[in-house]
């Protein structure tokens, strides 16, 4: 298995080894988060044999109860200002 960190740049020797252990492993799946899955298929290095082993797991945030949801978002939108 191999893990990388959060927000990590998969370079060409990353897409090489994941390459290498999927065809070693032909049940083998990739998975990984909806952002990093963008990134590994932003390689140009990336066979499309495997990109069809890839699964992109989501990320989800739940409150406890409505209020926490809603002091979240005020909080949020006081950092981040209104959309322009």
């Amino acid at each position: 298995s191999f893990r990388f960190s959060d927000h990590h740049s998969f370079s060409d020797s990353d897409i090489r080894r994941i390459t290498a252990a999927a065809e070693r492993w032909s049940t083998a799946a990739l998975g990984t988060t909806e952002k990093d899955a963008q990134r590994i298929i932003a390689s140009k290095k990336m066979p499309p044999a495997l990109r069809k082993r890839l699964f992109q797991i989501p990320i989800t945030v739940d409150f406890l109860t409505p209020e926490e949801g809603d002091i979240f978002r005020a909080v949020l939108m006081d950092a981040v200002g209104p959309a322009s």
